[in-house]
């Protein structure tokens, strides 16, 4: 077993790489890489690549990238699960060890150089309460330039799968995630219908959850196993705010929010890509380590979130109609 230091990247179908290119560009991320099978885009941070989408295929299995922290770590995992480390030839380069979970996910571990940071507009302070320490003076303007979002990472995904049980078993014998929260069945606690797994980095802070995993049981309308949806952290609240503008005024389909989830405590705002998958903005998450203290509740004792509208008619259908930029 190895421990996992990050999400790196998701790979998606998609129907026409034009249009998703203009998406994912409009959604604040930037090209990495075209070819004429796949698109890779990067966010501001200091990851090569952290969205791939390749022409659909029906040989496309959606897969996920995991960070390892060092190439021992990758030799190390590959002798535990029978696979090879190889060179990546895709754009990002470094090493991998390519192999597939339980549900048919592909599974891919890297080690990679980070790429210098994209500049961003500086983050802002705000006035909280008794707190005014606006940039420290009382003479600053807070003001904003339209247009998209700052991606700077993705955060998490969260994967469709037959059993949460099996699922997060997997990942935490191969990787050390570690259940931050977690909803079970009202009938079985044993029985998980919701996973937020972290990465298991002891009494270092991370992501309240890097991946989680959602039992399709508990929703009629999803598939048995598929993508639910890739989380993209941004600059900040404004950034948010800013981003969901644009994109509503560029025509995209917009799914759910803005609001602030319960577990894991985001700002957050959902769209649809070109293709139907769904994507999500977020700020402003929790960071948790070893002495977190997890809850595990009935599933629909705990509020969705803990401001902002209800979902979208459509939020938790697997795959709607592509969703197309009006041109």
């Amino acid at each position: 077993m190895i421990t996992i230091e990050d999400v790196a990247y998701t790979r998606v179908a998609v129907d026409d790489l034009d249009a998703q290119e203009r998406f994912l560009l409009d959604f604040g991320m930037h090209r990495v890489h075209r070819s004429d099978r796949a698109l890779y885009m990067r966010g501001a941070g200091t990851q090569p690549v952290i969205h791939i989408s390749e022409l659909r295929t029906d040989e496309y299995r959606p897969g996920i990238g995991l960070i390892a922290a060092s190439p021992a770590d990758l030799e190390k995992v590959a002798q535990t699960l029978g696979a090879a480390v190889e060179h990546n030839a895709e754009p990002g380069g470094g090493k991998i060890v390519r192999t597939t979970d339980p549900f048919g996910f592909r599974v891919e571990i890297v080690h990679r150089p980070p790429v210098e940071a994209l500049s961003a507009r500086p983050i802002k302070p705000g006035n909280f309460g008794a707190d005014r320490s606006r940039y420290g003076r009382f003479n600053a303007k807070q003001h904003f330039e339209r247009g998209p979002s700052h991606v700077l990472r993705l955060g998490h995904v969260v994967l469709i799968v037959p059993s949460c049980n099996e699922a997060f078993d997997w990942y935490a014998q191969h990787f050390n995630f570690k259940i931050s929260d977690s909803y079970h069945a009202p009938s079985d606690a044993a029985r998980h219908m919701v996973v937020f797994a972290r990465c298991g980095l002891g009494q270092r802070f991370t992501d309240h959850h890097t991946l989680a995993f959602v039992d399709s049981s508990a929703f009629k309308q999803l598939p048995e196993r598929g993508f639910e949806h890739s989380a993209y952290e941004v600059l900040d609240w404004d950034d948010v705010a800013l981003g969901h503008d644009f994109l509503a005024g560029a025509g995209y389909r917009h799914t759910f929010g803005i609001g602030r989830h319960i577990a894991g405590g985001m700002v957050f705002d959902y769209w649809r890509d070109t293709a139907g998958n769904k994507v999500e903005h977020w700020a402003d998450g929790d960071h948790v380590n070893d002495d977190y203290e997890r809850w595990h509740v009935p599933a629909g004792t705990v509020p969705f979130q803990s401001w902002g509208p209800a979902p979208s008619a459509d939020f938790f259908v697997h795959r709607p109609a592509p969703s197309t930029k009006p041109r």
